[in-house]
């Protein structure tokens, strides 16, 4: 269910005098997941969002071959519902909840991908290169647009 399906519920349910928090829908998702560094933090994406490098990012997220990948927890849809996302306690990020991607700058995304979170089973990506987190960060932006 895509975020602007989730406001419409939402929506209907307070017109309806049932009024429910976003929460309740999964959006946007309870967690606290650790800061990252505030040099890290403040850190703009350097790349344009060109088709060249949201190409990329997509390629990087959907993986290769055999590999894991992002959409495997993630899912292809960037919703949190990869094929084994349900194995998993905390679930993965909800990449499509544009109330949650407003609050996580650039530099956190990037952090998060390079450096793993801890408690969780979202993995350190120690040999990808700056340039294909960057291509990543654009790709997974353009699920909550």
């Amino acid at each position: 269910m895509t975020q602007s399906c989730r406001a419409r519920i939402a929506f209907a349910w307070v017109l309806c005098g049932w009024a429910v928090p976003l929460v309740a829908l999964g959006c946007p998702q309870p967690r606290e997941t650790p800061s990252a560094p505030q040099d890290v933090l403040g850190r703009t994406n350097p790349l344009p969002p060109l088709p060249v490098h949201l190409k990329a990012g997509e390629r990087l997220f959907n993986g290769r071959g055999n590999q894991h990948n992002c959409a495997d927890c993630h899912g292809k849809a960037g919703d949190g519902k990869g094929p084994i996302a349900n194995l998993f306690q905390t679930k993965p990020r909800d990449f499509t909840c544009t109330t949650q991607m407003e609050t996580l700058s650039d530099g956190q995304l990037f952090w998060a991908i390079r450096t793993g979170i801890n408690g969780t089973v979202m993995p350190a990506s120690p040999r990808v290169s700056d340039e294909q987190i960057w291509q990543l960060v654009l790709y997974i932006r353009q699920f909550a647009q």
